[in-house]
């Protein structure tokens, strides 16, 4: 609608240009006001809609050059082989773009009556309403050509910069995908500055790893994680090999209470956890990362919940990686999951992490040796180590 008043106002100068000759000059000057001044009405109203595109429709030209540049070159030929034919029907539009003037240096006062001038003939004449909206119609019609634009150059930006990323990485592999379990071969974490690699092959069951804080547990599930998600993404893994079956990735670590939400840390693994109990039985073969699940509450109810849970996760040919400081979990899940630990050495009194997967539970216990470390009172790490020997033995 707003389209055909502005074309009929458009053509309204030419239709004074007749009424001069038939009425008074007195009418047709009051006529003539009045059509300027709606016109004036219109062309500032379109300019607070031309201000909304004051930066992305200059982004957008630019954009367009860029992937015609691209296309030239040998190399991106292959990414979109229509990307030509796209580019020459975007042309009409970037024309039409083209005629706007975002940025206006009025650098004398000449050339601020130059353009006071032309900002008259375009306020008579509607010339920037009747372009921007006929650029809206173009834009509507050549929608799928833009898109194809936005995503040729989107993806060769993403390919250079996966090409720079492996310029820089230690070494990395292509995925083979297959329907077995995971086998990963010196797989590595690539944020982690000279991260020490592990290999594992899960032989199709689900990994449970026990270990203190700080010993890598964490650190190695994001590394099957991230290293799944490149796979599937950047047919690129963060490994010497890697390979298993394609799967959905499923998330519970680093989760926090949310106060605003009125959300404790328990209730917020209960959520999270929910979901994921949910997607193990609507589609199956996923990937469930757990650090330290239910750690939000008391250690019988954690094992027991834990056990549950995890016992349903590995289920429907799901696979399932988690950590946890209970061996009693571990005891429980052993004949469901393949049990894995990581562990430390104290040596002259000093704690040290070799960063190691190792086969099995964890054999033995040092967090009250460490506080001994720090210097807590013998008391207190007497009493502790009593307390555990009384546990054990019971």
């Amino acid at each position: 609608m707003m389209t055909q008043v502005f074309k009929m106002l458009q053509f309204i100068p030419l239709l004074f240009t007749t009424l001069f000759i038939i009425f008074p000059k007195t009418v047709w000057f009051l006529l003539i006001v009045a059509f300027f001044i709606t016109n004036m009405v219109f062309h500032y109203r379109n300019k607070q809609i031309q201000f909304v595109y004051l930066y992305s429709i200059p982004q957008f030209l630019k954009l367009v050059s860029i992937a015609g540049l691209l296309s030239g070159e040998a190399p991106f030929m292959k990414v979109h082989p229509t990307i030509k034919n796209r580019l020459q029907s975007l042309q009409p539009l970037v024309r039409s773009l083209s005629r706007f003037k975002f940025d206006v240096k009025l650098e004398n006062d000449a050339v601020a009556l130059v353009w006071g001038v032309m900002e008259l003939v375009r306020i008579f004449f509607l010339s920037e309403s009747n372009v921007l909206y006929r650029s809206f119609r173009l834009m509507g019609a050549k929608r799928t050509d833009i898109e194809a634009v936005f995503a040729y150059v989107g993806h060769i930006d993403m390919l250079l910069s996966v090409a720079h990323l492996q310029e820089n990485l230690p070494y990395y592999c292509k995925p083979q995908w297959t329907d077995t379990g995971l086998q990963m071969t010196d797989v590595y974490h690539p944020l982690i500055e000279q991260c020490v690699s592990n290999t594992l092959d899960t032989a199709g069951k689900s990994i449970l790893l026990t270990g203190s804080n700080m010993s890598g547990k964490t650190t190695f599930i994001r590394t099957v994680a991230l290293n799944m998600l490149s796979a599937q993404t950047l047919d690129m893994c963060f490994a010497r090999s890697f390979s298993g079956q394609r799967m959905r990735i499923h998330s519970a670590i680093n989760l926090h209470d949310n106060l605003s939400e009125s959300q404790s840390f328990y209730m917020k693994e209960v959520f999270t956890v929910k979901k994921m109990l949910e997607e193990s039985e609507r589609h199956g073969k996923s990937l469930f990362v757990l650090d330290e699940i239910f750690k939000g509450t008391n250690t019988i109810e954690r094992v027991a919940a834990g056990k549950a849970v995890l016992s349903t996760l590995s289920r429907n040919g799901n696979t399932v990686f988690a950590s946890t400081h209970d061996i009693e979990l571990a005891d429980l899940l052993a004949q469901e999951y393949e049990l894995y630990h990581f562990c430390e050495q104290i040596e002259q009194n000093c704690l040290c992490f070799d960063y190691l997967l190792k086969h099995g539970n964890l054999k033995h216990r040092n967090a009250i040796r460490l506080l001994e470390l720090e210097g807590f009172p013998k008391s207190v790490v007497d009493e502790a180590n009593k307390i555990v020997e009384n546990y054990t033995n019971f």
